[in-house]
């Protein structure tokens, strides 16, 4: 656990690629890989949204991991996801990450196994 630069409690979580190996009978095979390491916090925000049944306003709660960094990285939903000891968080959104140069919002979901 450390700081960021704007004071906020991070850990060190691991960055995961996905990779997919075509096998002899066609099939494909896909599997993750751990490419490299990051300070992140991960927070529960709330908010409201639309329901999709009757587009009422209804409350919800989403899981955001908010990355500090100084570099470009190419976020990809489907080809990337978070590891924190045994937790694996999906990422299911990405904010702006071409235009805020100094931090990215995932949203992200446990993966429950």
């Amino acid at each position: 656990m450390r700081l960021t630069p704007r004071g906020k409690l991070a850990a060190l979580l691991v960055v995961q690629e996905r990779s997919a190996t075509i096998l002899g009978d066609g099939s494909t095979r896909e599997t993750w890989a751990d490419s490299r390491e990051l300070f992140a916090h991960v927070e529960t925000r709330g908010g409201v949204d639309k329901a999709p049944a009757n587009d009422l306003m209804v409350g919800m709660e989403r899981r955001v991991a908010v990355v500090d960094f100084d570099e470009d990285w190419d976020w990809s939903i489907r080809d990337h996801r978070l590891k924190h000891g045994t937790t694996i968080l999906n990422i299911t959104a990405v904010s702006d990450p071409n235009l805020l140069h100094w931090k990215v919002e995932l949203t992200v979901e446990e993966l429950v196994t």
